[in-house]
């Protein structure tokens, strides 16, 4: 039992002289949350865990994440963010808002949403004619929870009675709620 604890505290790695060194829990994390041969929920579960130690190497891990090409380390590395730098979480909000992958746009708007960001409501106006959130001219359920989003954050009477005659009649049934609560 205690050397299953010792070897779960520290675990060791080879080096280029072939000597054994400490692996910290953060260098163990970072590893698990790049190695792709691992499931899409381990390498999540790794990522959610650096909220444990917030700090500058923590956001460094998670901004390197969020840099990436995977979808699923950019999820994460917003909704972790949030937790510990809101500012942030913020602003790679902001830079994936209108990223290739749905998930990545969703989980944007999320941490906007969650951090009610008033100031970014004009982002997410724009973000809601974008090209990436139409499929064959319909919307995509990431277009409904930007509307969703913008209810909260939004009073802009002239956007809202625009949006009032969107073609997707979710969008357009929210938009017609919200012109009701403003006038």
């Amino acid at each position: 039992m205690l050397f299953a604890l010792l070897f779960a505290s520290a675990i060791s790695v080879a080096t280029p002289t072939g000597l054994v060194s400490p692996q910290t829990p953060l260098e163990t994390l970072e590893a698990q949350i790049f190695n792709a041969q691992l499931s899409l929920q381990e390498r999540w579960v790794a990522m959610m865990k650096l909220v444990e130690y917030p700090g500058a190497q923590a956001e460094v891990i998670l901004e390197k994440a969020a840099a990436s090409s995977d979808w699923v380390l950019k999820s994460g590395a917003m909704v972790a963010l949030k937790q510990f730098n809101q500012g942030k979480a913020l602003v790679w909000a902001h830079k994936l808002l209108n990223d290739r992958a749905m998930m990545v746009r969703i989980s944007a708007i999320n941490v906007i949403g969650d951090l009610k960001s008033k100031d970014s409501a004009s982002l997410l106006w724009e973000s809601l004619q974008n090209p990436v959130n139409f499929h064959n001219g319909d919307s995509l359920p990431s277009r409904k929870i930007l509307s969703r989003v913008l209810f909260q954050l939004s009073e802009k009477k002239e956007e809202w009675v625009k949006l009032s005659q969107d073609k997707d009649l979710d969008v357009q049934k929210l938009a017609q709620t919200k012109l009701q609560q403003i006038f």
